[in-house]
């Protein structure tokens, strides 16, 4: 498969930068989320990480030295308190796997986000705690998921829709700001931007072809979006067997069959 993608990535079908390593590739636009500053990645639960991010979080761990965080909104603890605990721990345990040093993790376990399909989540609580750990770490870009969510599963929607209320206020402050500077004639240098990019959910069919999906996004890609490719296959099977707990036979199944363990497109939102 690896031969495959660089023969595509050669003949010019992508029509984008290239990198490609023996285990990881990247098709990056000019603007994509990698040029400089700490990176966030911002998801709803333990496992999270593994099961969705992996192509992309090996990219900025292996082939860049940006500063690398992870912030999971909720404990996981929909089973019980200890169960939180728990799985707390086991997405330390991934993170390690992953490249992701512990004093780098949040985890926030806040009554008004526990985890569970019937859980409604404050979007602004979540903007305004995206907010806090963007401004303590040097936060440039930040990275979670659409608006649909991958798989639909409502605490990953209302935390792409916290970060997109984030995102925005930002982006007004900003413009506030730079209309301000423009009325009075002052050219000091403007504040650094901050951005904010979605993991790109697919159809069924393309989301449970695995690592077929590499040449579906080659041959298809989408003029907005910088993609992720990695063939860490195992890295990912250690960060998700971390989760043990959450082990169970369906995830066993996702791992290998999901494209999400192989490619990652992200948009700007």
């Amino acid at each position: 498969v690896h031969q495959i993608y660089c023969k595509i990535s050669a003949s010019g079908i992508l029509g984008r930068r290239k990198y490609i390593t023996k285990t990881s590739g990247r098709i990056m636009r000019e603007d994509a989320p990698d040029r400089k500053g700490n990176v966030l990645f911002v998801i709803a639960h333990p496992d999270d990480e593994a099961m969705f991010f992996v192509p992309s979080i090996r990219h900025f761990v292996t082939q860049t030295r940006r500063g690398l965080h992870l912030l999971c909104l909720s404990n996981g603890d929909s089973q019980s308190s200890k169960m939180g605990e728990i799985r707390t721990e086991e997405l330390v345990k991934s993170c390690a796997v992953l490249g992701i040093p512990n004093d780098r993790i949040r985890v926030i376990n806040e009554e008004g986000m526990k985890d569970g399909f019937d859980k409604v989540w404050d979007t602004q609580r979540i903007a305004e705690i995206v907010t806090n750990h963007v401004e303590k770490n040097d936060i440039q870009s930040v990275i979670t998921f659409d608006g649909y969510g991958v798989s639909g599963h409502p605490n990953h929607i209302a935390t792409y829709k916290g970060v997109k209320s984030w995102i925005d206020s930002h982006r007004d402050a900003r413009n506030t700001k730079k209309q301000k500077k423009n009325d009075k004639g002052d050219e000091r240098q403007e504040d650094v931007e901050l951005r904010a990019f979605q993991l790109v959910s697919v159809r069924i069919f393309r989301k449970f072809v695995g690592v077929l999906d590499v040449l579906f996004t080659g041959l298809m890609p989408g003029s907005d979006e910088s993609v992720f490719v990695s063939f860490d296959y195992f890295v990912a099977h250690r960060a998700m067997t971390s989760h043990a707990s959450q082990f169970v036979w369906f995830r066993r199944l996702f791992l290998p069959f999901s494209r999400f363990t192989f490619v990652n497109a992200l948009r700007e939102m």
